[in-house]
């Protein structure tokens, strides 16, 4: 899956000719997919087993997916789970726009959208190379949690090291300043959080949706120039909300008696 993606987004990705040089780029790209795949598979391989033996809740909704349950409710309620994350963490990123103004910083706002303004053949490119950076990010993220699990013997005390490294690492990215490092401990806090109560399949889903509102030029300006790629951002994440939300249901109708009774 990993080498198919990272194919798809090579071959959409790239601006190719037909000459000699096409057949370098190819064998270049080939060697990165190979990598990043056999990484993917050695990452899975070598955390799946001793996860789900001891920690297995964060791999349910993961392991029925990859095997085909498209329809578990199980597997549509840590999608929805992943969506709502996304939307509360860039509400909250946005908010640290102002509150950098307000105690004196200068504003820092992330870079935005950049290639994804060339169109369709970028962003397909873009939704590939999600699939690929979203396990595989939070995969690492996993063993790093289960590692810390092992040593400490207790899941609040992995939980508490991992809040910490995280932001330690992060943190580095807003030259760690207080404003930024309360951010990124708040995120990296709600982040554990659903990973020990949804698991893995949330995350990944958080990442998706979370690429799409930070990257994409999301507008209501129809007149934009760029509202057709503003509409298809908007479009997949209510694509993949909505089929988080219908799957979770399980059947059941949004209103009705059998949802009242409960």
């Amino acid at each position: 899956f990993v080498f198919a993606a990272w194919a798809v987004e090579w071959f959409f990705g790239a601006h190719h000719v037909p000459n000699f040089a096409e057949f370098s780029l190819f064998m270049e790209s080939l060697v990165w997919g190979s990598g990043f795949s056999c990484f993917a598979w050695l990452l899975y391989i070598a955390l799946e087993p001793y996860v789900r033996r001891r920690w297995p809740a964060t791999l349910v909704s993961w392991s029925r997916l990859l095997t085909g349950g498209f329809r578990d409710p199980l597997v549509g309620r840590d999608i929805l789970a992943g969506c709502f994350l996304a939307s509360f963490t860039i509400t909250l990123q946005r908010l640290a726009w102002f509150v950098f103004s307000w105690l004196g910083y200068p504003a820092q706002p992330s870079s935005g959208p950049q290639w994804q303004f060339l169109g369709g053949r970028t962003i397909i490119a873009d939704i590939s190379g999600t699939l690929i950076s979203g396990p595989s990010f939070w995969l690492a993220a996993l063993f790093v949690l289960f590692l810390l699990r092992a040593l400490l013997r207790k899941e609040w005390a992995a939980a508490v090291a991992w809040v910490l490294l995280f932001t330690l690492l992060f943190g580095g990215g807003s030259q760690f300043d207080p404003v930024g490092l309360v951010g990124t401990l708040i995120f990296s806090s709600l982040a554990v959080f659903v990973m020990i109560r949804f698991g893995l399949l949330a995350l990944v889903a958080n990442w998706m949706v979370y690429n799409t509102l930070e990257n994409y030029p999301l507008t209501t300006q129809w007149s934009a120039w760029y509202s057709g790629i503003s509409l298809t951002g908007i479009l997949l994440m209510a694509a993949l909300a909505f089929y988080g939300f219908y799957t979770s249901l399980a059947g059941r109708p949004v209103f009705g008696a059998a949802v009242l009774e409960e």
